[in-house]
């Protein structure tokens, strides 16, 4: 955002009779202000900050090949251990299982950043270790969205059409991507 200002300040600026440096103070001003304030990101500029990878339209479409089973796969994964949660700046996507192995799967496939790999241990509402993913990311759920998945009252997930759900367990019971 900085940047647009600085542009239009600079053009600005040209429209004045001005020396060339008169133009260099105001461009030294603009940098050692942002040397000196680093600005924070925006919510589009963390998603490819923190996870450079991710796949934002990994499940815009689903074709009838080997990727697109493993896709239905994952979507189907998404149905049984996913969530959608709607904040005020954006939605959440989660994803989360007891079996590590599965939600390393998940990550790799949209391209999730393994770091940012969350663990929840063991308490007195949950009796073994849970693995979960969550971002921030509306394409991301839009495309879910697009699918079939709606966000129920308590995060849960569930089907508003039937042929598509039919489709995707189909292709969870009888295709082996993993």
């Amino acid at each position: 955002m900085l940047n647009i200002y600085e542009f239009n300040l600079k053009s600005y600026l040209h429209t004045f009779n001005i020396t060339e440096e008169e133009y260099l103070i105001v461009g030294s001003i603009f940098k050692k202000y942002k040397e000196n304030n680093p600005l924070r990101l925006t919510r589009y500029e963390k998603i490819t900050y923190f996870h450079p990878n991710i796949k934002r339209h990994y499940f815009r479409e689903i074709k009838n090949n080997q990727e697109g089973r493993r896709k239905s796969y994952f979507l189907g994964l998404m149905f049984s251990d996913g969530w959608l949660f709607r904040y005020d700046w954006g939605i959440e996507i989660g994803f989360g299982s007891s079996d590590e192995i599965l939600v390393d799967n998940y990550i790799k496939a949209i391209g999730f950043n393994p770091n940012y790999k969350e663990q929840r241990l063991p308490d007195r509402y949950v009796k073994k270790p849970f693995y979960y993913a969550r971002f921030l990311n509306n394409d991301f759920a839009q495309d879910l969205v697009y699918h079939g998945l709606i966000m129920g009252r308590n995060k849960d997930l569930f089907y508003y059409n039937s042929k598509i759900r039919q489709q995707n367990f189909i292709f969870m019971l009888f295709t082996r991507v993993l």
